[in-house]
C-alpha cells in the first residue's frame, strides 16, 4: 500500500456557471515512486462527502502521513491517517 504525506490543503466552496455549489477539497500529496527520481506529487479531489466523513481536520493534516483509497473509477473512496 502506497504511503502519501500530505503537502498542501485548499478548501473549495463555490457555484460553478450553472450554479451548483461545488464544495470540497483539493489535497496536494506526495509519494515515493520507482519511476521518478526524488518525491511523485500529485493533487487529489475530496468532495464534500469525503470531507466529511473524515475523522480527522483537513486543515489541520499538512505534513501528516497516511493511506488512500479508491474506488473502481479512481476516485478517492477513504482517506486514513497514519498513526
Amino acid at each position: 500500500m502506497t504511503e502519501y504525506a500530505i503537502v498542501g490543503v485548499k478548501m473549495v466552496d463555490f457555484e460553478d456557471k450553472q450554479g451548483k455549489p461545488i464544495k470540497g477539497a483539493s489535497l496536494y500529496i506526495v509519494s515515493k515512486d520507482k519511476s521518478v527520481i526524488g518525491m511523485k506529487a500529485q493533487k487529489i479531489w475530496l468532495n464534500e462527502d469525503i470531507c466529511d466523513m473524515l475523522d480527522f481536520d483537513l486543515t489541520k493534516s499538512v505534513n501528516q502521513k497516511l493511506h488512500v483509497f479508491f474506488n473502481e473509477y479512481g476516485k478517492v473512496a477513504d482517506i486514513q491517517l497514519i498513526a
